[in-house]
C-alpha cells in the first residue's frame, strides 16, 4: 500500500509540473509574478499590489501577470465577472490613437491625477491609455472586449485612485 501512495504521488507530482510547464508556455503566465501580488482588505473592494503598481478594484478582481511584451512593456490582466481585462505599461503601450484602424471614437475625462482616454472601435471593443509625467514612468493602457465594457466605471473609478512604483526600468 505504501509503494501505490507513493507512486501515486509521484505520477500527480509529474501531472502538475507539466501542467505548470504548458501554462508558462501557452497560457503566457508568469507564475512567480502572479503568486507575489498581494491583495490587502479595503472595505467593500481590494487593493491589488503588484510589481509595478497598485490599484483598488471589487473584492472579485483578481490578478494574472503575464510577464513582458516584445517591446519590454509589462502585461497582465485583471479577471472580473464579466471577464478578462488586459493591460500593459510601457514605452509602447497603445495609445489608442482614432487615425488607428482600430479606433473610431475616442473620448478623454479626468480621473485623480489622470486624463483618461477612452477609445471604442465598430464592435464595441474598448480602450483606456492614460499617462502623468509625474506618477508615471510609461504610459497605461487597459483593452476590454465587448462583455468587460460593464467593468468601465469599475475601473475609472480604480484608476482614480491607482499609484504607480518608482521605477526607471520596467524589468
Amino acid at each position: 500500500m505504501i509503494h501505490l501512495n507513493k507512486s501515486i504521488s509521484f505520477v500527480i507530482l509529474i501531472l502538475l509540473l507539466f501542467l505548470t510547464l504548458l501554462i508558462t508556455l501557452f497560457a503566457r503566465i508568469d507564475i512567480r509574478e502572479t503568486l507575489k501580488t498581494k491583495y490587502h482588505k479595503h472595505n467593500n473592494a481590494h487593493l491589488i499590489d503588484t510589481k509595478h503598481f497598485n490599484i483598488l478594484t471589487p473584492k472579485n478582481w483578481m490578478h494574472i501577470s503575464n510577464g513582458y511584451g516584445e517591446e519590454g512593456e509589462a502585461i497582465g490582466s485583471f479577471l472580473t465577472p464579466n471577464g478578462r481585462l488586459n493591460y500593459e505599461y510601457g514605452m509602447f503601450a497603445n495609445p489608442f490613437d482614432v487615425d488607428s484602424i482600430f479606433v473610431y471614437s475616442a473620448d478623454s475625462l479626468k480621473a485623480g491625477n489622470y486624463v483618461i482616454r477612452i477609445a471604442r472601435n465598430n464592435k464595441n471593443e474598448t480602450g483606456i491609455t492614460f499617462f502623468n509625467k509625474n506618477t508615471m514612468v510609461w504610459p497605461f493602457s487597459f483593452f476590454m472586449s465587448k462583455p468587460c465594457t460593464k467593468n468601465l466605471s469599475q475601473l475609472i473609478s480604480a484608476i482614480e485612485y491607482m499609484t504607480f512604483k518608482d521605477s526607471k526600468s520596467i524589468n
